[in-house]
């Protein structure tokens, strides 16, 4: 959750919570990247 909050400003939360944000493959993949660098297990569905 920690990760989440230095990433997206508080008012793209609710966006976020309800999976009506687009983000681009690229922009996923360095999410993807820095997520995984701090730690994180992601598991990915494109």
């Amino acid at each position: 959750m920690l990760w989440l909050q230095t990433h997206f400003e508080n008012d793209q939360w609710e966006a976020l919570s309800n999976s009506t944000v687009i983000i681009s493959e690229e922009n996923s993949q360095l999410l993807i990247e820095d997520a995984t660098n701090a730690g994180l297990n992601i598991e990915c569905f494109f």
